[in-house]
């Protein structure tokens, strides 16, 4: 199952450059949205546990993306759109890599299942602000970090 299975296919240009500025405005967004739900669980250098990292993490952390790159009309196979969950995965979980490692577990059903969290909650937050995100802080808190 691709990323884009759980929201639809977005209708996106083949893209070679990157959009520098599209990729500063969602990865923004989405830090904001993300790291209110982790910064009580970073350590004094600012660094989550390692705990913190599973595969039901990666897959929030790539359904918001997606969603957002989604709202845009950005598909992630695009320069743009790739270089965004890049920069997402390293500002919110400290690790770029994460990324790489998101694409070989994104059909296993925890990843799905955080995409989909993940995916919804931005939907709901962008259509009405006092749907606050806490789905990621709940996953957290459930896993006794």
């Amino acid at each position: 199952m691709g990323i884009f299975s759980l929201f639809g296919k977005a209708k996106s240009k083949p893209q070679v450059h990157i959009d520098n500025k599209v990729v500063e405005e969602i990865s923004a967004v989405a830090f904001s949205f993300i790291d209110m739900q982790l910064f009580m669980y970073k350590d004094e250098n600012n660094t989550l546990p390692s705990e913190v990292i599973d595969n039901w993490s990666i897959g929030y952390v790539a359904g918001v993306v997606d969603y957002l790159l989604y709202s845009k009309n950005i598909g992630n196979n695009t320069s743009t759109g790739a270089q965004t969950m890049f920069n997402v995965f390293s500002t919110t979980l400290g690790n770029g890599e994460l990324f790489g490692k998101f694409m070989g577990i994104q059909s296993d059903s925890k990843t799905m299942e955080g995409m989909k969290t993940g995916g919804d909650e931005v939907m709901k937050f962008i259509e009405n602000s006092s749907n606050i995100p806490k789905g990621l802080s709940k996953h957290i808190s459930s896993n006794k970090v």
